[in-house]
């Protein structure tokens, strides 16, 4: 008796379109949003070439805020040990608030940022120690 080796082919056929429709079928990893790094600084009086004047900032909270739309929840992100974050954010202006910021300085900039669709930029921000 002869085998046709036509089913195995259309089979495998069939994996692979079984395959490809999954793989279509997930989710698009989003990519609105912003990522950098918070500093602070001067850390130091007089800044020197082998000291930096500032350094990151581990574990601090950003919130991000749209007052002008209606259903949107002002979203945080925390940074890791190296100072930085990244938050996904619809498109639109928001409002940056750093809540403990007092505990490290006077202001922050910046205060407003615009988050652009199918970009994940980077902005930093800096809050400045006062220390002169």
């Amino acid at each position: 008796m002869r085998r046709i080796a036509l089913p195995l082919a259309f089979g495998g056929l069939a994996a692979a379109v079984a395959a490809g429709l999954a793989l279509a079928a997930r989710p698009v990893a989003p990519t609105t949003g912003l990522h950098g790094v918070v500093t602070r600084g001067p850390v130091t009086p007089v800044c020197r070439t082998d000291v930096p004047c500032d350094v990151p900032v581990p574990g601090f909270t950003i919130a991000f805020d749209r007052p002008d739309a209606v259903d949107f929840v002002a979203r945080r992100v925390k940074t890791d040990p190296q100072g930085r974050y990244r938050i996904l954010l619809p498109a639109g202006i928001y409002t940056v608030a750093m809540p403990g910021r007092a505990q490290f300085g006077k202001a922050s900039t910046p205060r407003r940022v615009s988050v652009r669709s199918g970009h994940l930029d980077r902005i930093d921000f800096h809050i400045d120690t006062g220390i002169r």
